[in-house]
């Protein structure tokens, strides 16, 4: 079903932004239109989204092997140890503890 650019970059930003509040996306920077529809571009070039009269829809073809390849590259691109499988992208993240004794200790000493 294809979707206006308008409405889907809506779409992508309310889903970014709980992401982020609940802890699936690290930098809060990356939640802005221009970064989604720069987003949308790239996924127009690479042939995963097409552009119709009545909006953007999935390209014919592309299926969820597609779908994972585009990922495996995506992935391939990103600093060891960041990004994995889409569960690791998308689970939410447990709050940094805060345990009261950690800022009890004292602060490590360097030589100068």
């Amino acid at each position: 079903v294809p979707e206006v650019e308008a409405e889907l970059t809506t779409r992508a930003l309310r889903l970014g932004r709980e992401m982020f509040l609940g802890g699936a996306l690290d930098r809060r920077e990356a939640l802005s239109q221009p970064t989604v529809v720069a987003a949308l571009t790239a996924f127009v070039q690479e042939g995963v989204i097409a552009r119709t009269a009545a909006g953007l829809a999935l390209a014919e073809g592309t299926d969820e092997p597609a779908l994972r390849r585009l990922e495996a590259r995506f992935a391939a691109l990103l600093p060891r140890g960041v990004g994995g499988s889409e569960a690791a992208w998308f689970a939410p993240r447990p709050a940094p503890s805060r345990d009261s004794s950690a800022q009890d200790e004292p602060a490590p000493e360097f030589d100068a």
